[in-house]
This record gives C-alpha cells, sequence and structure tokens, in this order.
C-alpha cells in the first residue's frame, strides 16, 4: 500500500536537487523552497529505504533470483511494519512543524478517505483531525480587528481565547454577540493563503521534472482550494443552502445563521449549534453501528467495506464504467 505511495512522494523529494538552489529560491520564493527541504530532510531517507524494500521484495527476485532469493510474504509485511513505525512519528512532526498544505495532508492521511494508506500512519495522524496547534491569540485579534475595521469588544460582548477548533487554513472560537447570540467566529490564519501556494508551487514544479503526468493534480489542488481562502463564497452558500432547506420545508436540517454583515475574505461569523460532534466521530459511530447490524466488529467491517471498494476501483475501468 504504502509502496504505491512511495513511488509518488519519492518523485516529489528525490528531485530536490534538479536545477540550481539560487534558481529554485527565485522562482518559488526563499520561503517556500525552505519549507519543501525541511520536508526533504524526512522524506528523502524514508523514499530510499522504502524504494530499497520493494527492490528487494518485488523486483530483484524476479530479475535475478540466483543473488535475490525470493522474500517470505511475513518477512516483507515484517519489513514494512517497522518502516511505517519508524517513519510515520517522523512525518507527524514534520507536517506539524510545516503546518498549511502539509496540515491538509496530514489530514487526508487520517481519514484516509480511500483506503490506501497503512493503519500505523492513519492512526499516527489522527492530531491532526482535532489538534492542530492554535495560533497565539494576539495574530487571531489583529485578523479580527483588521477585517471588522474596528476593535473586537466593540463587536463581541464576550469571546474565548481557546479556539474550539484548528484547520489547515484557520480555526474557530466561541463568542457571543452583543444582544447576547452566542456565535462561532471562523477567523483565518495571517500566512495560510502565502503558505500553502508556496508549498504547491514548489512540489509542482519539482513534479513537472520529476514525473509530469501527475502536475494536473497539483493544478487541481490548486483550484479546489483556491476558494477557501475567501469566507465570502462559503457565507453565500451557507445561506442561499439555509434559504432553499427552509422553502423545501425540511425541518430536520439545521444550517447556522450567518451573520453577512460581520463576514468577510478572513472571517465568518455563524450561530453556534449545540450540542454537536465533529463529522469523523460521527462517521466512525455510524461504521460501528454498521458492524453490530452485521455482527462483526467495527474494524472487520470497516476492513471489508476498504477491500470492497478497492475491488470496485480495479473491476470499474475494466469495463469501461468510472466510479
Amino acid at each position: 500500500m504504502l509502496r504505491n505511495v512511495a513511488k509518488v512522494g519519492g518523485a516529489a523529494v528525490l528531485c530536490g536537487g534538479v536545477g540550481s538552489y539560487s534558481w529554485a529560491r527565485k522562482t518559488m520564493g526563499a520561503d517556500a523552497v525552505d519549507r519543501i527541504i525541511t520536508f526533504d530532510k524526512m522524506a528523502v531517507p524514508a523514499v530510499a529505504e522504502y524504494k530499497y524494500w520493494e527492490a528487494r521484495c518485488e523486483k530483484l527476485p524476479k530479475k535475478i533470483p540466483w543473488l535475490f532469493p525470493p522474500v517470505p510474504v511475513e518477512e516483507e509485511d515484517r519489513h514494512y511494519e517497522e518502516l511505517h513505525r519508524k517513519y510515520a512519528p517522523q512525518l507527524l512532526d514534520v507536517y506539524m512543524k510545516l503546518g498549511g498544505f502539509y496540515y491538509k495532508s496530514g489530514q487526508k492521511v487520517a481519514s484516509n478517505m480511500g483506503g490506501f494508506v497503512p493503519k500505523i500512519y492513519q492512526d499516527v495522524c489522527q492530531p491532526f483531525l482535532n489538534d492542530i496547534p492554535a495560533r497565539d491569540p494576539d495574530e487571531v485579534r489583529a485578523v479580527v480587528e483588521a477585517e471588522l475595521k474596528r476593535p473586537r469588544e466593540e463587536v463581541f460582548k464576550t469571546w474565548e481565547e481557546k479556539p474550539i477548533g484548528c484547520a489547515s487554513i484557520g480555526q474557530v472560537h466561541r463568542a457571543t454577540l452583543m444582544n447576547g447570540q452566542k456565535v462561532v467566529v471562523k477567523v483565518q490564519n495571517p500566512e495560510a493563503e502565502r503558505t500553502f501556494n508556496g508549498d504547491v508551487f514548489a512540489l509542482k514544479t519539482l513534479m513537472d521534472v520529476a514525473m509530469p503526468q501527475l502536475s494536473v493534480a497539483f493544478d487541481e489542488i490548486q483550484k479546489q482550494f483556491a476558494t477557501e481562502f475567501d469566507y465570502r463564497g462559503e457565507c453565500r452558500n451557507a445561506i442561499e443552502i439555509r434559504e432553499n432547506l427552509k422553502k423545501a420545508g425540511y425541518k430536520d436540517i439545521i444550517v447556522p445563521e450567518v451573520y453577512p454583515e460581520l463576514c468577510s475574505a478572513k472571517l465568518m461569523v455563524m450561530e453556534e449549534i449545540s450540542p454537536s460532534i465533529p463529522l469523523h466521530h460521527a462517521l466512525d459511530e455510524q461504521a460501528a453501528q454498521m458492524a453490530k447490524q452485521k455482527g462483526v466488529s467495527k474494524e472487520d467491517f470497516v476492513a471489508a467495506e476498504k477491500a470492497r471498494i478497492e475491488a470496485e476501483a480495479q473491476r470499474l475501468p475494466k469495463e469501461g464504467k468510472g466510479m
């Protein structure tokens, strides 16, 4: 599983020497290059070890079996398990240090929606779903007041400095409006857009050299997240969805009321819905309930579903169909 990840990641990290360092700094920006070098210091040794065992277990026994006899499956699994345990914590540390795009990547690993990431990596990266470090309160205040164009105390009667959630782009705080309405306020990290775009551009530039066929993936990433740096689009969408559901008579679906007069590119204010639970917790509970109905453990149920999805993913293209 991670062997496929290593192939893609290896291309990105091992071509770090392509071109001169001065050219890279000029083209991608000093900060973007320094960040990818920090990533490479962890990734290059990891990819080298994964690639070695991939060759030793799969390629070399087929090409020169008299020098490299076949490796038993149990031994192969043991070696990969050791590599997972060695490098998963290092990946967590580097991703946490870099933030931005790497937070988003860590969230993808932790959620493992495609089922291709080894469980050790998924478990180690769980902090990306709940425990991303909060920004300095002074930085948060500066963003809020710059967006509101007035002191925070003129808009909010109370403000909780400790965020209730942090993500790759922003974080959310509880607050109370002057009229007593309880709200949550999403505040964008001041460096989020710059570092995210720099990281994606740096990786894409290297990918253009090493694996041009994958460059389109980074184009899609840029398009997908370009709108996330302007909360006004999310504000409009929330208002439209709320109004449409009301008109359609749906009473069991709650969309928080948004306060557009307080929203801006880097700030979004909406009513607090309580009680509530994170989406991934709800999905986890749903999986446990479905597993109970089938009389199996949650782990066995999830594993069976992943195997079914993987089988479908392999079968449908052969039949000329899409997922």
